[in-house]
């Protein structure tokens, strides 16, 4: 009766299929993972747009380029309250809405761990038209 056994380079071979195949996906995981975190911040952004357009149009203003009671967002729940928003982001990304001159800028800073996102961005134009979100 004959044995029957793998050789080494059969068994070399598929080591490195398999470290292949793994290697792609942590990749792909990586990657789904980093465009998830984008989302929830350009979910967000859009959220903010929606509530500033509703406030420019009750005050022919956008909200954060008003001054006394409203004016600029400090922070997060500054934001949220003022546009009467009803959202709760996690943790992850840090908003800030300001105006300059009669546009208004979006900014949601991430504070996650990652190290490979940092910050999406949009802004509103005086028009109503709001510029693409980009992310990086």
């Amino acid at each position: 009766m004959k044995l029957k056994a793998i050789t080494l380079i059969e068994l070399v071979l598929v080591m490195v299929v398999s470290g292949l195949l793994i290697t792609m996906g942590v990749i792909n995981y990586q990657n789904t993972i980093r465009n998830g975190v984008f989302k929830e911040a350009r979910s967000s952004i859009e959220l903010i747009v929606m509530a500033e357009k509703v406030y420019r149009g009750k005050e022919e203003v956008y909200g954060s380029a008003t001054l006394g009671s409203y004016g600029e967002c400090a922070n997060t729940s500054d934001c949220i309250t003022k546009l009467n928003l009803d959202f709760h982001p996690s943790g992850d990304w840090d908003y800030d809405v300001s105006a300059s001159g009669s546009d208004v800028d979006i900014t949601a800073t991430y504070v996650g761990s990652r190290t490979d996102i940092t910050s999406c961005t949009a802004t509103l134009q005086d028009g109503g038209d709001a510029t693409g979100i980009t992310c990086n």
